[in-house]
């Protein structure tokens, strides 16, 4: 049975799982340092309702449909137009299902080389027969201690998210406003962004995302790195808009890729 690590439990991971989960001589773990799946769509309970944590939801799903044919199976949760999508969570309820399928969450990896081998922070080195990485290209040179893809640039954000009167509420600052105080202190963010919304934001979760978006990435669908590594995540759109439907059929994509190159392996 072939191994396969992918790195990174946001959209780009799963779909690349599910994908890789038709080959049943595949044995596949999922890395994330998060506590949930979902990344940047993850969800956060407040009270009866959901928030989304990120800053990202589907923009273009007529493209998912037309590439990728089981997308239709999330057909209902990636049109959906509000903050709290589930498709993360049933997405990893699927692959749940699967015997060679295993999480391996609050737990980062600290070091990967280009012969598919990883260490985590808990000390453990698995080798790997592949290894696909959907981090945001900065946290993946920080893993290889090499310099590539330096024309990958990523926007920050910062946001507020809580619930009142049972309705999910969610304070957006614009890119302005969050390259100017991202690395202040939270009470100091929270103080200046209060003065500009006009908002008793005290209630609210402070999130802050270093890699929000893409500004400049790379115009093809994934990178094979090495014979055992390949890049992928929506840094990575041969259309150059790098948003979620990007993200989504990255991992699509870089998924048929692996599967083709382990079959050269005996």
């Amino acid at each position: 049975m072939k191994s396969i690590a992918i790195i990174g439990a946001g959209i780009t991971g799963l779909r690349a799982a599910l994908n890789l989960t038709q080959n049943a001589n595949v044995e596949i773990v999922i890395w994330d340092k998060a506590t949930s799946v979902g990344g940047r769509v993850a969800t956060r309970r407040f009270g009866p309702t959901f928030v989304n944590h990120g800053a990202l939801l589907f923009d273009e799903p007529e493209r998912v449909f037309k590439v990728d044919p089981e997308a239709s199976e999330y057909a209902v949760q990636i049109q959906l137009k509000n903050e709290a999508t589930t498709l993360p969570k049933s997405m990893r309820d699927h692959l749940l299902k699967n015997k060679n399928v295993t999480f391996r969450l609050k737990e980062k990896v600290l070091h990967l080389s280009n012969l598919g081998q990883i260490l985590s922070e808990s000390g453990d080195i698995k080798n790997y027969d592949h290894v696909l990485v959907t981090t945001p290209v900065d946290q993946s040179r920080e893993m290889m201690k090499q310099n590539f893809l330096k024309e990958v640039k990523y926007s920050k954000k910062i946001l507020f998210i809580g619930e009142l009167e049972g309705k999910s509420q969610r304070f957006e600052m614009d890119l302005d406003f969050s390259e100017q105080f991202f690395s202040l202190e939270d009470d100091a963010i929270r103080k200046a962004a209060a003065s500009i919304l006009k908002q008793d934001l005290s209630r609210y979760d402070l999130k802050k995302w270093r890699y929000a978006q893409v500004l400049q990435g790379v115009k093809a669908s994934f990178v094979p790195y090495s014979p055992k590594v390949t890049f992928a995540g929506d840094a990575f759109d041969p259309s150059g808009k790098y948003n979620l439907a990007a993200a989504w059929l990255s991992g699509y994509k870089a998924a048929q890729f692996i599967l083709e190159e382990l079959k050269e392996i005996p």
